[in-house]
């Protein structure tokens, strides 16, 4: 079961608190009065206020925290930072990065996280310089969720470097837990053990509890990965002697244990005043433990791994129902984990499960007082029997129906596939509101003589996977790759009002993720040249073997030729993308252009 690393994610770590150090408010035109709890009344009460810091403050103040964890935080986020903004309050524009930040990483949006965390950074290098160890880890974290190891120890390690010459030694112990953490699931935990023995030696000399339990999960954990049984389960225990068996936080912790207790060979076991013939039912209580715990926060993920190990330990002590009903629930909770929105049909879905399970077992209980015992053992082997066979061929074909749509869904629009699935065909269709996005990459014989073939592959494969990661992030359908060119729209097939913009966010993000590599492997990796324009489409499927999502019309072309005609490391976009875009960018005028076939066109940088 892997670990929920909940004590040392973001600088939330040093809790809502640690932004009023940076940013002092004064609340005296709110603290008249006590406000509503409620979101909407809220959100007027502010609205009247005089438009001045006081108003940006109210925003943040402690008892409003309620604005921030609904959909509406990212439009309030906007609103408090374009005031602060206009009133040049520079610590307000700070607090609304902050807050935009922390809402994207609850919500798992990785990409648009670093894009205000490096807005954050900048900021906060000239205006509030005690903050940019902060934006360096969060940045960090980013790239974490983003798996981009690396670069997230790069940022945790700036952030380090900051925390100690300032003296802040409880985020020194934090961040030296975030960058193990980083090299655990990097695999290497050769320095992810050097760095938390750097934080068990500091957070014992600080006595800080709530620090102890952060080294100790992650010591429990890593010890876990590498075999370590005794290890991992002394430092287990020293993290429950804090926290208690009976505290949500600590249910990574008791999956932890469950593990060892499951994996553990039988003469480390004694050791552990456990004997080898209770290793599965000590193993399946603190699976339950750590099930529990997760269902409190509600994580998901860790209810999805919990239950699938309660099913092995129930397979192991032959109580097939309860695996069953168990693998049920794991899959309940794998599927759901993707979309937070589902929870509440979650819980409403186990609860039904439950029920059946409930009148199942009163079936049974009829059937024995009915018949014999032999007759009862007889029907019971052959209902497991053919639940077994049952249920493989079931899962069996679930599991080819779901690798046939995935692989549809990855290679067409969603609506398209469905319609491909539903008539056999999928018709052509017009989209007039559309931006249309071409990469190329510059040099790229050059690099390639430097590479083996299997290198230049996986470069390749490096780079377009991570331009996938940022279009799909944003909403922009991908369509293809052709060599070394990337071609992608925004607009289809959903219609999108700001596809102008969020393009361009885009190419924005492919270029520093390019930029950043370039700066870590030199010459074995490419520049890169970026093209857009908006204007009208014509998208549909060709051929009927190896069919493909294919778009046609002029836009393409001149999406093309301001590719064409961009520089390396530039974004070239079109007059037409230019009138679509607000002062959110800044871009700079290049004059006419001779594109072929086009004539003389107008053409713009944005960065």
């Amino acid at each position: 079961m892997q670990p929920n690393y909940r004590h040392c994610g973001l600088p939330t770590l040093k809790w809502l608190g640690a932004l009023y150090l940076v940013i002092q408010f004064n609340l005296t035109v709110v603290a008249q009065k006590p406000i509503v709890l409620h979101a909407d009344s809220l959100l007027q009460r502010i609205a009247q206020m005089k438009d001045d810091t006081n108003k940006v403050n109210a925003y943040f103040a402690d008892q409003n925290a309620e604005l921030f964890y609904s959909d509406k935080a990212p439009a309030i986020c906007a609103a408090a930072r374009n005031l602060a903004k206009k009133l040049n309050f520079a610590n307000g524009v700070v607090q609304a990065d902050v807050r935009l930040l922390y809402w994207y990483m609850d919500h798992a949006d990785y990409v648009q996280a670093l894009a205000v965390s490096r807005r954050g950074l900048a900021l906060a290098k000239t205006s509030a310089p005690k903050f940019v160890p902060d934006m360096l880890s969060n940045i960090g974290e980013a790239y974490r969720g983003l798996n981009d190891y690396p670069q997230a120890i790069d940022y945790h390690l700036q952030a380090l470097k900051i925390y100690t010459r300032y003296g802040w030694k409880k985020d020194i112990v934090r961040e030296y837990a975030l960058t193990a953490v980083n090299y655990a699931e990097w695999n290497n935990f050769k320095q992810a053990f050097i760095y938390d023995k750097k934080a068990e030696l500091l957070a014992e000399q600080l006595n800080d509890n709530s620090l102890k339990v952060i080294v100790y999960s992650n010591l429990g954990w890593h010890y876990y990965l590498t075999k370590n049984y005794l290890a991992a389960y002394r430092y287990c225990r020293m993290d429950l002697a804090i926290e208690g068996e009976d505290n949500p936080d600590a249910g990574a912790v008791l999956g932890t244990l469950g593990n060892i207790y499951r994996d553990a060979p039988d003469s480390l076991l004694l050791k552990m005043d456990i004997t080898p013939a209770q290793r599965d039912k000590k193993a399946l209580s603190y699976f339950k433990k750590s099930l529990a715990g997760a269902k409190q926060t509600n994580y998901l993920v860790s209810m999805a791994s919990n239950s699938l190990d309660i099913s092995k330990s129930y397979v192991k002590l032959g109580d097939y129902r309860q695996a069953y009903q168990n693998y049920l629930n794991y899959v309940l909770y794998r599927d759901s984990s993707a979309n937070m929105a589902q929870q509440k049909n979650v819980m409403q879905t186990e609860a039904r499960q439950r029920e059946t399970a409930l009148k199942y077992q009163q079936q049974l209980a009829a059937i024995k007082a009915r018949q014999q015992r032999n007759y009862y053992i007889t029907g019971i082997a052959i209902f497991m029997l053919l639940t077994v066979i049952v249920s493989r061929n079931y899962y069996t074909q679930l599991k080819l129906k779901r690798r046939s749509d995935d692989l549809l869904h990855n290679i067409l629009p969603a609506d398209v596939a469905e319609e491909l699935k539903q008539t056999g065909q999928a018709q052509a269709r017009q989209f007039d509101q559309v931006t249309v996005l071409f990469t190329d990459f510059v040099k790229f014989t050059t690099v390639s003589e430097l590479l083996s073939p299997q290198e230049l592959v996986d470069e390749l494969n490096q780079c377009f996977k991570a331009f996938d990661h940022i279009v799909t992030a944003l909403g922009i359908e991908k369509i293809k790759t052709i060599g070394d060119a990337y071609l992608a729209v925004t607009g289809l097939p959903n219609a999108d009002a700001d596809h102008a913009a969020k393009t361009v966010k885009a190419a924005i993000a492919i270029q520093s993720f390019m930029q950043q590599r370039k700066l870590a492997l030199g010459d074995k990796t490419f520049g890169i040249r970026i093209g857009i324009h908006s204007g009208s489409v014509v998208a549909g499927i060709v051929g009927v073997k190896k069919f493909a999502y294919d778009i046609w019309g002029d836009t393409v072309n001149t999406a093309a030729r301001m590719e064409q005609n961009s520089e390396p490391g530039k974004i070239n976009i079109s007059q037409t993308t230019r009138d679509l875009l607000t002062d959110e960018f800044t871009i700079t005028y290049r004059g006419e252009l001779e594109a072929k076939n086009k004539g003389l066109l107008k053409m713009y940088f944005v960065s």
